[in-house]
């Protein structure tokens, strides 16, 4: 069974290209585009990993963060942080390894 890597960034464009570079590393991405899909998402999904951005619409990363941590169901989970590079640096980035 693939690895689940939840990814949680507003940004439709930036979300599928980490969804697409995530795919081709092998693992299965979960994607979610606030807080409340990710909080939903991390406590029923059994995700292996999260990249979280910093900014999101309705509560920001730091903070959600912190709920998963304090949730004993979502407290084991890794979160990577993430910061906005810019849409044309990450798919600078990231397409030529795809």
């Amino acid at each position: 069974m693939k690895k689940k890597i939840l990814i949680v960034e507003d940004n439709n464009d930036s979300r599928e290209i980490m969804a697409l570079f995530i795919t081709k590393m092998g693992y299965r991405p979960i994607k979610a585009k606030n807080s409340n899909e990710a909080i939903e998402l991390a406590e029923g999904e059994g995700l292996d990993l999260i990249f979280m951005d910093k900014e999101l619409p309705d509560i920001d990363g730091v903070k959600t963060t912190t709920i998963l941590r304090q949730n004993p169901k979502t407290s084991h989970i890794p979160v990577v942080a993430l910061r906005n590079y810019g849409r044309k640096k990450l798919r600078k980035w990231v397409l030529p390894h795809t």
